[in-house]
């Protein structure tokens, strides 16, 4: 619990924005009250990334989830990390207006820092974008963004557009996302 209040105080007071420019001195500032440099703690946050920065951990990106299976009282908690994903491809094809379906996809592919698996939110993340794949061929075009732990869930909003060769016009629909961490 002493963690998710941490994110929220950072969030909160933008010291996001100092992490994520890696502006160490701006962030033990604002955290830390301005008797930082005394104790040295920009110059310690700065040594603690550079060596653990070949993890491959984006500190910008690192969100704690809470995963509830009986309450909060029985909550584990997991250190995740993200990559975009971004896929492009076009099909030839008659039945299209223009002579090809175009696929354009963004999505984020998950990865845990201690080990655990995640692929049930990947798998979440690849059904949803299928449900709105076209079954006779259609462009699709899915785009995931702000990602963020919401103090409950790991989520991101999304928009997405698809043309079925069927259809007389293009469909829309956006909204937020819940990937399933189990």
């Amino acid at each position: 619990m002493q963690l998710i209040h941490f994110l929220r105080f950072i969030s909160k007071n933008g010291l996001a924005a100092k992490l994520k420019a890696k502006d160490w001195s701006g962030f033990a500032k604002g955290y830390n009250g301005p008797g930082y440099s005394k104790n040295k703690y920009d110059v310690r946050i700065g040594r603690a990334y550079d060596a653990y920065k070949k993890y491959r951990l984006n500190f910008s990106f690192i969100l704690v989830v809470c995963i509830f299976f009986t309450g909060c009282a029985n909550s584990q908690s997991r250190i995740l990390t993200f990559d975009m994903q971004s896929q492009y491809e076009e099909i030839p094809s008659l039945r299209s207006p223009v002579g090809k379906w175009v696929t354009d996809l963004q999505y984020p592919i998950f990865k845990s820092a201690d080990g655990r698996s995640t692929e049930g939110a990947n798998i979440s993340v690849l059904n949803h974008i299928e449900s709105y794949k076209c079954v006779d061929g259609g462009d699709l075009t899915y785009s995931a963004s702000n990602i963020r732990f919401d103090g409950k869930y790991y989520v991101y909003d999304y928009e997405v557009m698809w043309m079925c060769s069927t259809m007389p016009s293009p469909d829309y629909d956006s909204g937020v996302f819940k990937p399933d961490f189990r």
